[in-house]
């Protein structure tokens, strides 16, 4: 049993919110505020329901070598599974703007929400396998030469429900509510099938490289391949539940001015639909009604599995014996690849947007939001170069330092991102306008690390022939690392959505240079405006920014740890070692990006450290070793 701070509270009970799961505690989110409240986990009010993920997986290689071929053979096979219930908003999710109020703490004093969710699930079985038939050789050509020829096909099953328990839409079939496009389907009724979308036969993956050998101090290397990277960027266990959830959806027709709910008046009672219930009227409402219903659904025709090509081409050369210098070009580009976020496909077009009610000119009016799930829009171009430079150990000294300088562009945040904005999309009818420097992109990044043997004591170099002053001064080795790079990319957003449009995020305009700030600031210059906040502004209602998706890029990061290690022979075979280690120990402070809504008291300013930052440590330890 897994307890989270919103399980078996009954704070929502105790509020008299209705139409909520009672034993929970809701989401409560005003613009520009730290939300409060807030379910942690998928699971019900008692316990999570998920049985334990299986994985199921057959591996077998085959290996033959015949003259100067070494032929690799393969098949894999994986299947997984996974039973979940999905309560993260049982307890209900609520926003507030200031569009009402002019303030949004008063409009979530006064329960005036302008977007209302609630949703539980019944228990999901998610399935999925993949696939894979491998075949490689190693031809040594030549004792100079050798290539690497090889190719992958890669199948992955759609996700499928074993209940069934998995809707669809369509786009085209006239709903019988509104009689406008746009109908819920589901899995193993009317001829459907029981999988999510189409099946991708044509992942195959070859692969090429070589190595050459120049003389006996130079080797060059290259290769290209394209691999596929599966159907989705992680799991799916409650995806495209509409029909087997108790739902609400409320958002309100103008962007706040008319509340999607009052929360003292409370929500329509939570109900699970009936069989008889998911027809192809299920979730609608008539023209000009108040839409419930938010559908999520995988596209069904025509999706791509993510893939990769990667090329690469370096030039090793050995300067002396334990001396190795290295240079090389790395190019990844990313194709389908897939969003971490929905991708609605209900956006008001740009040449309606406008003031009035906006519910009525979305593609689907009669659902609150149709989105894509997991869509496989994505693009990516990583560029760089890469030297290298390594010691290996001799008089009692090695080291490696590698420098990369970089460049990564794609138009679709990933789901980890060092920066970048803090939406995915602004207009989802013009994805061009997404493409930039992605939120990873490090210009320059350099990479040090040594340990070097004091060269004093007996057997080191210097020998006092002392036996006390070799154990004074002998058995001595420091260690240090450092980690060099400049800043990820940021990227400006409007702090509230004017467009009216139910359109991702709003971007501001650029009206002048937001980079030309001097460098000769002080730090505590630097980090109340990191940038010139001046040169944007607010977007005019109903119309879209033309700030691109990165404007400028934050601070670097500094990390140095050193050590400093002395060993104590007892006896031949034990040893006594004492470690000193001192991370970060220039107590250098890594600042996260600026904050970059705008509209936000914040703005331009730095207001916090990055992930992980620490300051200076110093830890000593013994190692007994025998």
């Amino acid at each position: 049993m897994l307890k989270t701070p919103g399980d078996t509270s009954g704070l929502d009970g105790k509020l008299g919110l209705t139409g909520v799961n009672p034993q929970f505690f809701g989401e409560f989110a005003p613009a520009g505020l730290t939300q409060i409240g807030g379910n942690i986990a998928y699971q019900n009010a008692q316990e999570r329901i998920q049985s334990p993920v299986r994985d199921n997986a057959l591996d077998e290689k085959v290996t033959l070598i015949r003259g100067s071929h070494q032929l690799k053979f393969g098949v894999e096979y994986r299947s997984s599974l996974s039973t979940e219930g999905d309560f993260l908003l049982a307890g209900g999710y609520f926003t507030f703007n200031n569009v009402a109020t002019g303030s949004a703490l008063a409009a979530m004093l006064l329960g005036w929400a302008d977007i209302a969710e609630v949703q539980e699930t019944e228990p999901l079985h998610a399935r999925a396998s993949t696939h894979a038939l491998f075949a490689q050789d190693d031809w040594k050509v030549t004792p100079r030469l050798t290539l690497n020829l090889g190719v992958r096909w890669d199948i992955d099953t759609p996700r499928w429900e074993q209940m069934d328990r998995q809707n669809g839409f369509n786009e085209t079939a006239i709903n019988p509510v509104c009689n406008c496009p746009g109908v819920v389907t589901f899995a193993g009724q009317n001829g459907l099938g029981k999988y999510a979308h189409n099946w991708d036969w044509k992942d195959f993956g070859p692969r090429v490289g070589f190595a050459y050998r120049f003389g006996d101090t130079w080797v060059m290397r290259g290769g290209a391949a394209q691999l596929y990277i599966g159907q989705y960027d992680q799991a799916t266990p409650t995806y495209a539940a509409l029909g087997f959830q108790a739902t609400t959806a409320l958002t309100s027709p103008d962007n706040g001015l008319t509340p999607a709910a009052v929360l003292s008046k409370g929500l329509p009672p939570l109900l699970y639909p009936s069989p008889s219930q998911l027809t192809a009227g299920y979730g609608a409402v008539p023209p000009g009604a108040t839409p419930t219903t938010a559908v999520d659904f995988f596209y069904p025709t025509g999706r791509k599995e993510g893939y990769l090509e990667q090329y690469n081409f370096n030039m090793q050369h050995q300067i002396t014996r334990n001396l190795v210098a290295e240079i090389g070009y790395l190019a990844t580009l990313g194709h389908h690849l897939s969003s971490k976020t929905p991708l609605t496909i209900d956006q008001v077009p740009p040449s309606l947007m406008g003031p009035g009610n906006a519910q009525i000119n979305r593609p689907f009016p009669q659902f609150s939001n149709v989105s894509e799930d997991v869509p496989d829009i994505g693009n990516s171009s990583y560029n760089a170069m890469n030297v290298r430079l390594e010691k290996s150990w001799s008089h009692g000294l090695l080291f490696q330092a590698n420098y990369t300088w970089s460049r990564l562009i794609d138009d679709l945040a990933a789901r980890n991102e060092l920066g970048g904005n803090t939406t995915d999309f602004q207009n989802v009818y013009d994805r061009a306008a997404d493409r930039g420097l992605s939120g990873n992109s490090i210009s320059h990044r350099m990479v040090l690390s040594t340990v070097y043997a004091v060269p004093a004591g007996a057997g080191r170099g210097f020998d006092a022939r002392n036996r006390f002053m070799n154990g004074v001064i002998g058995g001595w080795s420091l260690g240090y690392i450092a980690v060099l790079q400049t800043g990820p990319p940021w990227g400006a957003v409007d702090l509230t959505n004017t467009t009216n449009s139910f359109s991702p995020a709003q971007r501001p305009n650029v009206v002048g240079n937001p980079n030309n700030l001097s460098s000769e600031r002080s730090k505590a210059q630097q980090l109340a405006e990191w940038f010139n906040t001046s040169a944007f502004a607010v977007a005019a209602p109903y119309t879209f920014g033309d700030a691109g998706r990165t404007d400028g890029f934050g601070p670097g990061l500094i990390s140095m740890d050193i050590s400093i290690l002395r060993e104590f022979r007892i006896h031949e075979s034990h040893t006594l070692e004492f470690r000193m280690e001192m991370l970060n120990f220039l107590n250098h402070a890594n600042f996260a990006n600026p904050n970059t809504s705008v509209g936000s008291p914040a703005f331009g300013q730095v207001t916090s450290l990055i992930t992980g930052n620490q300051s200076r440590i110093i830890q000593f330890a013994l190692h007994y070793k025998f």
